[in-house]
């Protein structure tokens, strides 16, 4: 399930089968996050976290000759919107030793009130450029 409202801010990598990577698209999301001081790691098959919160989520798409990875990053999401609108199955949730969808994800204004969508888009294409020797991009 993929929550999204105007506080969230959705990323996608579209490659060829052959140079897809999930790892390394992850890699350049924690890059940019990194330029805010944010210390994300990934962590299971779809998430990215800080301090044991999950800030983004992502899914992934096969379809040869073509692979898709896209995701969310949460900025300023509505939280109460959230915790009601996804409802997972509640021994999934105590697997994970958390009470509700809530208490597993964080917000990076949290950890960060100059993150921005803005700032956040401009560091991601920085990231991006970087990994890949390109000039940066401007919108």
């Amino acid at each position: 399930t993929v929550y999204q409202d105007l506080g969230n801010t959705c990323f996608t990598f579209l490659s060829s089968m052959e140079n897809y990577d999930k790892e390394r698209n992850s890699g350049i999301i924690i890059k940019a996050l990194d330029k805010f001081g944010v210390g994300a790691t990934t962590s299971g098959r779809n998430d990215i976290e800080v301090d044991g919160s999950k800030i983004s989520g992502a899914a992934y798409k096969l379809a040869p000759p073509r692979a898709l990875h896209h995701g969310t990053l949460l900025i300023d999401v509505e939280m109460t919107a959230l915790a009601g609108l996804l409802n997972p199955n509640k021994l999934k949730l105590q697997s994970k030793g958390v009470a509700s969808v809530a208490a597993r994800v964080a917000n990076l204004k949290t950890i960060n009130p100059d993150i921005t969508h803005d700032s956040l888009s401009q560091a991601i294409i920085e990231a991006f450029c970087s990994h890949y020797g390109s000039p940066n991009l401007q919108p």
